[in-house]
C-alpha cells in the first residue's frame, strides 16, 4: 500500500506524516519485489485467489488520487513494467481540496504550543520537539477519524483560528489527468469513496452516498464499471461487517483493507495489505511478505 511517490529533493513536503515514499527508495522497492515475485494487476490476483492457484503473486495498490502517482510513480512502474491500482477520493477531483492530516501537521509545525476547546473538552499540547510534534498529531489524528466532514471542518477552524481551508487541488489528480492515467494499460482505477471518511461512523444512508457517490462520479468520468474499492483508514475498527456487506451488495469485485495478515480463506471484500512507508527498507518488505513479522506478533 503506497500513497506517494515523490523526488527526493521534494520528499519534505510530505511533512513527514509519512504518506510519501522518494522516488529512489520506491524505484529499489518495485526492483526487488519485481526480482523475487510475481506483481499482478488487481483483476488478476483476484482471479488468482478465486481460482485457488498456489502461486504466489503481489499487487501494487495506491490510495487517495495524488498527481505525483502519475508524475513520479508511473515512469517507474513503466520501466519495470509492473502493474498497479489506484483507489481515488472523487473530493479530491475537485477545484478546492481541504485534507485535514496536511493541514493539521503545518499547523503543529509551525507553533510551540496548542490550546483549544472542542465540543466540551479541552485540549493542550505542549509543542516544542520533533517527538512532541509527532505525539500531538498523532493523538489528534485519532480525533479527526472519528468526525464527519463537518466536524472536521470545524475542528479545524478551531485549531486553526481561521474559516479559510487551504487548498490542496494542485496536489491531486484532476479529471483529465485521471482519464490518462485509467487509459494506461498498466493502471486499473478504484474508488476510495467520496469524502475519505472513517465509513464505520457513518449511519447507513450516509456510507451508501459515499461509496455510490465516488463510484457514479468515477463510471461517468471513465466511462467504464469501477470494481474495486478501498476503505478509507481500513483498519479493523473501522471495517466491520456492514461494510463488508455494503460493498459486496454493490457489485464490487475486491476491497482491500490495511490490516496485514495472511489470506487463508479467500474474503474478496477484505484483503490485506502492507504499508509502506520511506523508512521501508528491501528487508522490511521481504519478511512482511514471507509473513516474519505475523508470526513474531502471534508469538509476543
Amino acid at each position: 500500500m503506497y500513497h506517494r511517490v515523490l523526488p527526493d529533493d521534494l520528499i519534505k513536503k510530505d511533512l513527514d506524516i509519512g504518506m510519501a515514499v522518494s522516488s529512489s527508495n520506491f524505484e529499489k522497492q518495485i526492483k526487488v519485489l519485481k526480482s523475487k515475485y510475481k506483481i499482478v494487476s488487481m483483476n488478476e490476483f483476484n482471479e488468482n485467489l478465486k481460482k485457488k492457484k498456489k502461486q504466489f503473486m503481489i499487487a501494487i495498490t495506491f490510495d487517495d488520487g495524488y498527481n505525483d502517482n502519475l508524475r513520479y510513480a508511473l515512469p517507474i512502474l513503466e520501466k519495470f513494467e509492473v502493474p498497479a491500482t489506484i483507489y481515488i477520493t472523487t473530493r479530491f477531483l475537485n477545484d478546492n481540496v481541504w485534507m485535514w492530516w496536511y493541514e493539521l501537521k503545518d499547523e503543529i509545525q509551525n507553533k510551540s504550543t496548542l490550546n483549544f476547546e472542542f465540543e466540551n473538552l479541552k485540549y493542550n499540547f505542549i509543542l516544542k520537539s520533533f517527538k512532541q510534534k509527532n505525539l500531538a498529531f498523532k493523538n489528534l489524528r485519532k480525533l479527526f477519524l472519528d468526525l464527519t466532514s463537518d466536524r472536521q471542518i470545524k475542528l479545524l477552524e478551531i485549531i486553526t483560528g481561521n474559516k479559510k481551508r487551504k487548498n490542496y487541488s494542485e496536489i491531486c489528480l484532476n479529471r483529465e489527468e485521471l482519464k490518462n492515467l485509467d487509459m494506461h494499460p498498466l493502471i486499473t482505477i478504484g474508488s476510495h469513496s467520496h469524502n475519505h471518511l472513517n465509513l464505520s461512523i457513518l449511519e447507513n444512508e450516509n456510507l451508501i452516498y459515499e461509496i455510490n457517490k465516488s463510484t457514479e462520479i468515477l463510471e461517468s468520468l471513465l466511462n467504464h464499471k469501477i470494481k474495486h474499492f478501498s476503505y478509507p483508514y481500513g483498519q479493523n475498527y473501522q471495517v466491520s461487517k456492514r461494510e463488508y456487506n455494503t460493498i459486496a451488495d454493490l457489485n464490487f469485485d475486491t476491497a482491500v483493507t490495511t490490516q496485514v495478515h495472511p489470506i487463508r480463506d479467500y474474503s474478496p471484500f477484505l484483503l490485506p495489505r502492507i504499508y509502506v512507508g520511506n523508512n521501508t527498507c528491501d528487508r522490511t518488505l521481504i519478511n512482511h511478505l514471507s509473513g516474519f513479522y505475523n508470526l513474531v506478533n502471534k508469538l509476543f
